[in-house]
């Protein structure tokens, strides 16, 4: 006669069992070994089988949880600005129907000797079905754009090549890719000049 670990009732069990039996029935296998979790959306306490932990009580939960930061394609928030660069060519076709309609000329101030930028009137991130129309777009100069937006677009760092005076994207050293692969491609071969033995030969 052996008894049962989980439920402590005595139970019979074949002879070449005897040593390694420990549960009187298949229930008592299932709970063996309970673990308990607290799930994150709903708060109550759980208790699961498997030997992985688990976050949710239900499927339901994991559904209701899963938005946001909490979703497993989660990266980083940015999902606007990727929007924004993979739009970048019907950005620039609005950008110039709306300077062109306005003579490049800022509609605030008309100075003429500012760098100029195309705003939306209605947000770009809150109106989608209107980010293309040129209505919905005004000639600001960067003085006033940073007004509307509460900010100093002229503190931003300057996007123009210092060697050839190219517009650049203003990251990484701030040369243009020509002006870049130029400078990698001189410092590259004056190395190899630096390294460079002449041959010895023997007589």
């Amino acid at each position: 006669m052996l008894t049962c670990v989980v439920c402590g009732q005595p139970y019979e069990q074949h002879f070449y069992r005897a040593t390694t039996s420990k549960y009187c029935s298949k229930g008592c296998w299932n709970n063996r070994q309970p673990h308990y979790s607290t799930c994150l959306n709903c708060g109550i306490t759980f208790r699961y089988k498997q030997t992985k932990p688990r976050k949710y009580c239900s499927r339901d939960c994991a559904h209701k949880h899963q938005f946001g930061q909490f979703a497993p394609a989660f990266k980083d928030g940015q999902s606007l600005e990727r929007e924004r660069s993979r739009q970048a060519n019907q950005l620039r076709e609005w950008r110039d129907e709306v300077f062109k309609r306005d003579n490049y000329l800022c509609q605030e101030c008309h100075e003429t000797n500012r760098q100029i930028h195309a705003h939306h009137i209605k947000s770009f991130a809150d109106f989608p079905e209107l980010r293309f129309l040129p209505d919905n777009g005004i000639t600001l100069c960067i003085n006033c754009h940073g007004k509307e937006h509460g900010k100093d677009f002229t503190n931003r760092r300057n996007k123009v090549c210092p060697d050839c005076g190219n517009a650049t994207s203003g990251q990484g050293s701030g040369l243009c890719h020509s002006c870049a692969a130029r400078h990698q491609w001189h410092q590259k071969r004056g190395q190899l000049v630096f390294q460079y033995m002449p041959p010895t030969f023997s007589k």
